[in-house]
């Protein structure tokens, strides 16, 4: 268990306030269009001037598909369809002590033109999984190199398939995957 000690008032001999760490959740959403990912250039936050699918905090009592549609809507201004939980990775900012676990949602685009920027990123557009920038944010970069738990086959799923079968409910994954510890 990790503490930090935060320390009241000004003088030496001030409190001492023990605040014990805690791992928040975070949802991070891979909307698809024509065989590509949106990501935004975030800004503000922790990972600042890193790449990142749009997401964000499940608010108290929010499902974790609500919050996808909600972040996507606040964050980018597109509607998404066709919603899937994919598993979740652990990420550990050490710099930042920071600790998430972001559930992942793959979806589909279904309408709007995607905000040009924003107070949570400076710039966005569609990458192919071929030809992501960088660099990008740890929880993404957890999801590419295979950790997504509970199953690394999701990965494989959404990289390789193609659009029509992904709005599908039906889809299989496609042998050959090209991602870390993923067949």
């Amino acid at each position: 268990m990790v503490y930090i000690h935060e320390v009241s008032g000004s003088s030496p001999d001030a409190s001492t306030i023990m605040k014990k760490l805690t791992a928040k959740v975070g949802v991070g959403v891979l909307i698809r269009k024509n065989k590509k990912i949106l990501l935004i250039k975030r800004r503000g936050a922790h990972g600042e001037g890193t790449w990142a699918p749009p997401g964000g905090h499940i608010d108290f009592g929010e499902s974790v598909l609500d919050c996808a549609k909600r972040e996507v809507k606040e964050e980018v201004g597109v509607e998404i369809k066709g919603l899937r939980v994919l598993g979740f990775t652990q990420d550990l900012f050490k710099k930042d002590k920071k600790h998430y676990i972001t559930i992942w949602v793959s979806c589909n685009w279904k309408s709007g033109k995607a905000k040009t920027s924003d107070r949570e990123f400076s710039e966005n557009s569609w990458f192919s999984w071929e030809k992501l920038p960088k660099p990008l944010f740890l929880p993404l970069k957890n999801f590419i190199s295979g950790k997504l738990l509970p199953q690394k086959a999701a990965v494989a799923q959404v990289v390789e398939r193609e659009s029509e079968k992904f709005e599908g409910t039906g889809a299989r994954p496609v042998r050959g995957t090209k991602i870390a510890g993923v067949v």
